[in-house]
């Protein structure tokens, strides 16, 4: 039996959006990473010969200072606002076009809420998991809360998108220098003032500036690039689990219903012990917390070449499952040297004469 597939319907003029080729979705990914590619090149060029100086952040800021939150119960200091006012989560963002939030006037005036001119950077001093480090760039004027760093710059010294751009690369750093530990430590002001970024061609402004914005010219090219991306591969798995979900349905009496084990042998590999595993080795050994990951443990050789061929071991091609943990997930086995968990991953010995592998 034929079943009847009913294809998604899509905003008028955008019917063959979801199918058209990548180059006809909006996209100019290869033209624009070439003229990207050649901006790198001209800015080689300019770089050539030209000298770098680190300067503390202290020394190119107009301000920097960190911010306040009204008194959440006082309803006339949030209630109408018209102030936005950022909060640590919304770091996230990156660039900042609105707040979620906003305060009033009274609330600005009985706060430690400061005004952040646009084109500002501002920095999570504190937060929970990875908020702390973040770095975001504003675009509009708004206030924050006292968990964020508002960073001013001097536009006649430093382009604040060339800063914003450096301080990304810089994430790791800053929670390493963070007062504390683990998730509860936090950045201060002083810290941020003494924070060094690289300032190229430091005796000449305007050739200086005319480097940072070319930096900044093909970085964020490149975002843009990376955003558009993103958003394609997005909209290819709604795609495709739409797809997935209407081929894979079916109603009572249109297919007949098996247990794997009626179409094959569910099988496993032998059992390898803890002191036959390393932190560094020859093959990578993938348990339940690295299945479709990367392996953190691994095997020698020999070890492997034994009971590859002594014991069970999946064909390339096989589809591989978890059994316990993350249950049900499934990859598909690549051929490349591997060895897995024995009774937590496992797969189905079948024959593909009547059950290929990739359907199932």
């Amino acid at each position: 039996m034929v079943k009847t597939v009913c294809i998604p319907t899509l905003e008028r003029g955008n019917e063959n959006k979801l199918l058209e080729p990548r180059s006809h979705v909006g996209m100019h990914t290869e033209p624009e990473g070439r003229k990207a590619m050649n901006s790198a090149n001209f800015l080689e060029k300019l770089l050539d010969g030209v000298g770098v100086e680190w300067k503390p952040l202290g020394d190119i800021a107009k301000k920097i200072s960190s911010g306040g939150t009204p008194q959440t119960g006082v309803r006339e200091y949030w209630e109408g606002g018209t102030i936005p006012w950022m909060s640590s989560g919304e770091v996230n963002l990156e660039t900042i076009y609105k707040t979620e939030n906003f305060i009033t006037e009274a609330g600005l005036k009985n706060s430690s809420a400061k005004f952040v001119p646009r084109n500002s950077l501002v920095i999570a001093l504190a937060g929970q998991g990875k908020t702390r480090g973040k770095i975001a760039r504003t675009r509009i004027d708004l206030t924050t809360n006292q968990s964020l760093a508002s960073i001013t710059v001097d536009e006649t010294v430093v382009n604040h998108d060339y800063l914003y751009h450096f301080l990304k690369t810089q994430y790791e750093n800053l929670r390493q220098i963070s007062s504390g530990s683990g998730t509860r430590g936090g950045l201060n002001l002083q810290m941020i003032s003494n924070y060094k970024f690289p300032l190229p061609c430091p005796e000449n402004p305007k050739k200086s500036l005319a480097i940072q914005a070319e930096i900044v010219r093909i970085l964020d090219a490149f975002t843009a690039l990376t955003a558009e991306l993103t958003a394609e591969l997005s909209m290819r798995k709604k795609q495709y689990n739409y797809y997935r979900d209407q081929l894979l349905s079916f109603e009572d009496g249109e297919v007949e219903w098996k247990a794997l084990g009626e179409i094959g042998d569910v099988k496993m590999c032998k059992r390898i012990l803890k002191n036959e595993t390393q932190p560094e080795g020859d093959v990578p050994f993938y348990k339940i917390g690295t299945f479709g990951k990367q392996a953190d443990a691994f095997i020698s050789s020999e070890i492997y070449e034994s009971y590859k061929s002594r014991y069970s071991f999946p064909k390339k091609g096989d589809v591989l499952i978890s059994a316990s943990g993350t249950i049900g997930r499934a990859v598909i086995y690549d051929g490349e040297r591997a060895y897995f968990q024995d009774s937590n991953i496992v797969w189905l010995d079948n024959d593909e004469s009547v059950v290929t592998n990739r359907y199932q």
